[in-house]
This record gives structure tokens, C-alpha cells and sequence, in this order.
């Protein structure tokens, strides 16, 4: 049928013979498109002498309706199919096995860009996809590792249902996710150089041999997450300097890099992440109110970070604590005439204040307490959406009837927040400090955290399923790294000393430093910041050898021997051999037939001197006969 299209390259295959068909073979649209030509041809006809009017209109309606037909017959002819073309593409393509995930428009989670790109999906942003809450009849489903994160240990939640990340093996996770609404699960294999650990991939430094290419486990300069970096079997995790600026690792020409990076104002360094801070300020006596001594606490992201009592400045002054932007100030009152000071708040003169204890503190809308004096007690109760709050005031037991914040309604005493299921999961099992964990409820994720090298910040589930924390010491030993209490390593020569034998140690591990070879020693010695044990093979500078597991110096001292000469100098009658440390040299006649005769030049060092011998003697055997 004259020219047609190859399917895989688009180009035009030859034309059949005596065809004049055109193939337009654009290898984008994959469209081919005939034409038709025709050609006069030569027609041997005989006309006759008088042709009529409707005969001619007939013969042309009858040419125009088979030009018609040879048109439609060729249009209709189909084009190469694109699916043929895209499969056979298909086997000619081929990703790297390599995990760094990307979230492609789709909202879904590839391995990496390249098998996103191939599935025709374009990417969205580097890292997993942020989960999306996805409707259902009975409510929604969420997932706190948003997605198929293998990477991170989450759990997937529906309608009072929590499902989390465990391991189905050694080197596979069983990954639970959201899908149309529901919750979903899938085993996925770790990457190269990962083993499941406690639900998620984690890096093994003992695979890491096999991984050649650089791996961030944050995908690039994010300051929010804290991310490790893997190359060359070597771990880089991002840390913080201080409570404002960290080290964030990255990838760089498939290289590890680092940099150098201040938080911004509103945020603070923790476990190697800039934080977002809420600071929240309490006072139990609602305010500046010099007859009641009040308590202020401030919480830092729900962890108390100061807590001031007001007190006496004086027997007519009192400090007055009270809450301002998110913080705190204080203020100095004058109690005023017929009033004076007594234990941080100001009494009529000679009265001696009532002892009252409150057990949440004073007006606490967010903890059941209870108010006693010793003869009048009162619990916080709810009364409709309200709560009545009970108090102590100058000794005396009061309560005010109290409205819940917007967003909470009165539940058990308390105002809770209002259409928040309480849910509470802690991934490590619950106050165990020698594990690093994640305490969540219905809103937010708190991490176990380091405040100092040897105390720890705990986060749990208490038995209301509410997230609470201390803080606690490590016990001797241990110190706090990472969001755990672990062995200190320690080292007797103080680190990375070759000069020095030592033993670095940490829990049961106990390694001593030794000579590899005379030139060699095996260091072995504490990394401070991740109080990791580790050895490395370190060559002695020139003029050192490795003695007893250290580098000493040890100098090659050349050997002095003192020169001797038996027969003396000027000696031309005996031949004789002097030697010095730099060696052994005996008598013999020169060419010109002199007695070259070896001598001590001082004590340790040789010389020669040539004699002529005298007249009518000749030398011969190094003397002169």
C-alpha cells in the first residue's frame, strides 16, 4: 500500500512499487497520515460527434463519487498502536535499585525519581509523601510516618484502631499505610546495607561495605528532621552545636558533605533538628494578685522548664510573678496600710494564714484537683460544659464556676479537648530510658531527648493514654546520647593517644590497644558525640616504633667503634688493616708504586697517607722492599 511507518523508529519503509503514497512519520505524534494522488492517464475513448448537456453532469457526479470512495478507503487505515511502541520501550528501560524516596504528584511514594518518572508520574518533592487524611463512612484514617515510610517506625490509625510498623524479618518491614480510606498494609524490603530494627529499616554498619553511593536518610538540607548520612560504611548524623545551631549532613556529588546552620528565632536544636518552640505560661493565681500566693509554671512544648513562686521581698513588699507573652515577668508590691507580707502574699497585719494544699496547683482547668484546709475539701467537678474549680484562698477553700477554652468541653473534672479520640503510643513500651522512643497521642509526636550528657528526658503514656515526661539521671556509667541512657566509653590513655597504651571500653566490650607490626599500632578509642567504641591502624612518625602498643621513640643510633691501627702511622715496613666503624682497610701499593699506608686520624676515624719509598727500594705487598 505504498509507504508505511515503522513502528519503533517512525521512519518511512520504501514504497511498494508503483505507489505514490506519502508517509508522514513524526516520531512525537506517531500519526501517519496517506494521501492520495492520482495521475492523468490516457484513456483511449472514442467521444461521440454530439455530446449532451446531462450526459457530462452524470459522468462527472459519477468521477467525484469514486474519488469519495479511494479517500475514505485510505483514511481509514490505522496507524501503528502507541502502546506497541511504549512496551517495547519499556524493556529497553532500567532504574538503579537504589532507595531514596520522592512523592510524585500522584501523592504516591516512589523508590526514587527514576521509577516514579517511568511509571508517568511526575515528582513532586523529594522524601515520602505527607500523609493525607483520607475519608471513609466511619471517620478517617492517618498515618504518622505518612505513607510507606520503611525508614520510619509509624503507625496507620482508623476509628479507634492503630495498627504499627513491625518487623516481618531480619531485612523486611511489614509497612501498615492509609489506602482509600482504610488502613492498608505491605511487606517491603530494606535497602541495601539495612536491617528492620523495632519497625523500621535501620542502617548496619557491618553491611555497610557493599554501598557505594551516598544515602541521606533526610533527603538533602532539611533542618527540621534529623537525618544520618552513609558513605563509604561510614555514619554522619546531624547534631546540634547548642540549643540554636546544628551540623546538618547531606549528599553532594554522591559524597558526604556537612554544613553549619542557625535555627531560625522561633525555633530551637534538639536531637539534631531545628523544633518548633510553644512556650505556655500557667499561674495559680490568675494573674497579679498579691493576697494569694501563687505558683507560675512554664512549659516548653509541654516540658516544664520553669516554675516561680511568689514571695516575700519584705514584711511590706511582695514579689509577684505573672505571666506575659508566652513567658514571664515579676513585679514588686506594696501590700498597703493594715496589710503585711506572710508567705509570699500579702495578710492583714498580725493574721496568721490557714494551710491549704491544692493538689493541682490552684485554678487548673486542665488537671483535677483537690482543695483542703484540714475542714473543708472540694474536688473539681463538671457542671454541663463547665467546670467548677476549686482553690485555696488565704486558707480559706473556694471554687469558681468556669468556662472550658474554646476547643474542650468539661469531661471527669477537667476541660479535655472536645472530638479527639485519646489515643496514646510510646515505641518504646513506656518510661524505659535505656531506649530511644516516640510517645504520640491524637495530635502530636514527642521524642525522648538528651538535655545534658547524663540525664534524659523521657516521654510515656501514663494510664489516662496522656503523653507525659520526666526527666531523670542515668544511672553511674551510663551517659544520655540520641534519646537514651547507654554505657559511657570510656578510654584509660584519653582518646585517639598512640603514645600511650590504653583500653577503651564501653558495657561489656573491652578492647586494649596492640603493636600491628614494629611500625603499627591498632588505636582503639571513645567518639565523643555519638559515644561510639572505635579502632583504626595508625603508622609511627619516622624515628618511633610501636613498643608494647604504642608509638616510642626509638632512633637508629649509629654503632661508634674506635679506630685501630697496629703498626701506626708512616709505617711502610708492615702492612697492616685499620678499622673504624665505617669499616676495615688494609695497606697496598699504588699504581705510581707508593705504599698506601692506613692510619688512625683520631680515635674513632680513619685516613691514609702515600709514601714514596726511599731510593733503590720498591713497594711490593703494601711495603717497600
Amino acid at each position: 500500500m505504498g509507504l508505511s511507518a515503522n513502528p519503533q523508529t517512525g521512519d518511512c519503509n520504501a514504497p511498494s512499487p508503483g505507489s505514490e503514497d506519502i508517509c508522514d512519520g513524526s516520531k512525537n505524534s506517531r500519526q501517519y497520515k496517506p494521501f492520495l494522488r492520482i495521475r492523468s492517464m490516457q484513456i483511449p475513448v472514442k467521444f461521440p460527434e454530439k455530446i449532451e448537456t446531462k450526459n457530462l453532469i452524470i459522468a462527472a457526479l459519477g468521477l467525484l463519487i469514486l474519488i469519495a470512495g479511494v479517500w475514505l478507503l485510505f483514511f481509514q487505515q490505522a496507524a501503528p498502536s502507541p502502546s506497541t511502541t511504549a512496551n517495547q520501550s519499556a524493556n529497553q528501560t532500567a532504574c538503579p535499585s537504589l532507595y531514596q524516596p520522592v512523592c510524585g504528584t500522584d501523592n504516591k511514594t516512589y523508590s526514587n525519581s527514576c521509577i516514579a518518572n517511568y511509571s508517568g508520574t511526575a515528582v513532586a518533592y523529594n522524601g515520602t509523601c505527607t500523609a493525607i487524611a483520607q475519608p471513609s463512612e466511619n471517620g478517617t484514617c492517618s498515618d504518622s510516618d505518612a505513607g510507606k515510610d520503611i525508614l520510619s517506625a509509624g503507625s496507620a490509625s482508623k476509628a479507634g484502631e492503630t495498627k504499627s510498623d513491625t518487623c516481618a524479618n531480619a531485612t523486611s518491614v511489614l509497612e501498615y499505610y492509609c489506602q482509600n480510606g482504610s488502613i492498608a498494609y505491605a511487606t517491603v524490603d530494606c535497602p541495601v546495607g539495612y536491617a528492620c530494627s523495632q519497625g523500621a529499616c535501620s542502617f548496619q554498619a557491618a553491611n555497610a561495605t557493599n554501598i557505594s553511593q551516598c544515602m541521606d536518610t533526610d533527603q538533602g538540607k532539611d533542618f527540621q528532621a534529623t537525618g544520618a548520612v552513609f558513605y563509604n560504611g561510614k555514619e554522619y548524623l546531624d547534631y546540634c552545636y547548642d540549643a540554636h545551631s546544628l551540623k546538618e549532613y547531606y549528599c553532594e556529588n554522591n559524597a558526604a558533605a556537612g554544613m553549619d546552620y542557625d535555627c531560625p528565632t522561633d525555633r530551637e536544636c534538639i536531637d539534631g533538628s531545628c523544633v518548633q518552640v510553644t512556650k505556655t505560661c500557667f499561674e495559680t493565681d490568675a494573674g497579679i494578685d498579691k493576697f494569694n500566693n501563687g505558683v507560675l509554671s512554664v512549659f516548653k512544648n509541654k516540658a516544664l522548664i520553669s516554675e516561680e513562686a511568689d514571695y516575700c521581698l519584705n514584711s511590706t513588699h511582695v514579689n509577684e510573678y505573672y505571666c506575659q507573652n508566652g513567658g514571664y515577668t515579676s513585679i514588686a508590691l506594696d501590700c498597703g496600710s493594715g496589710f503585711e507580707c506572710k508567705g509570699g502574699e500579702c495578710v492583714s497585719v498580725g493574721a496568721v494564714p490557714a494551710l491549704c494544699n491544692d493538689s493541682d496547683g490552684g485554678k487548673d482547668v486542665y488537671a483535677k484537683g483537690t482543695a483542703t484546709n484540714g475542714t473543708v475539701t472540694g474536688t473539681d467537678i463538671c457542671k454541663g460544659s463547665d467546670i467548677v474549680e476549686y482553690y485555696c484562698d488565704n486558707g480559706a477553700v473556694k471554687s469558681s464556676q468556669l468556662a472550658c477554652p474554646s476547643g474542650s468541653s468539661c469531661s471527669n473534672g477537667v476541660c479535655a479537648i472536645a472530638m479527639i479520640p485519646v489515643v496514646c503510643n510510646d515505641s518504646d513500651g513506656g518510661n524505659d530510658i535505656y531506649t530511644a522512643g516516640t510517645a504520640s497521642d491524637a495530635t502530636k509526636n514527642y521524642s525522648d531527648y538528651c538535655p545534658s550528657k547524663s540525664s534524659i528526658v523521657e516521654y510515656y503514656c501514663d494510664s489516662s493514654k496522656m503523653v507525659q515526661n520526666t526527666t531523670t539521671s542515668c544511672s553511674s556509667g551510663y551517659g544520655c546520647f540520641q534519646g537514651r541512657c547507654e554505657y559511657l566509653c570510656t578510654d584509660s590513655d584519653g582518646g585517639y593517644n598512640t603514645s600511650v597504651k590504653g583500653t577503651a571500653k564501653k558495657g561489656t566490650a573491652s578492647y586494649t590497644d596492640y603493636c600491628i607490626d614494629s611500625s603499627t599500632v591498632d588505636e582503639y578509642y571513645c567518639e565523643p558525640k555519638f559515644n561510639t567504641l572505635l579502632g583504626a591502624s595508625y603508622a609511627c612518625p619516622a624515628n618511633y616504633s610501636c613498643i608494647d602498643g604504642a608509638c616510642s621513640y626509638f632512633p637508629l643510633i649509629p654503632l661508634i667503634i674506635a679506630c685501630t691501627d697496629p703498626d701506626g702511622p708512616y709505617d711502610t715496613t708492615t702492612k697492616s688493616t685499620v678499622t673504624d666503624s665505617s669499616g676495615s682497610y688494609t695497606d697496598y701499593c699504588t699504581p705510581s708504586g707508593w705504599v698506601r699506608d692506613y692510619a688512625c686520624a683520631n680515635s674513632t676515624t680513619h685516613t691514609y697517607y702515600d709514601i714514596q719509598c726511599a731510593a733503590g727500594k720498591t713497594c711490593a705487598s703494601a711495603v717497600c722492599k
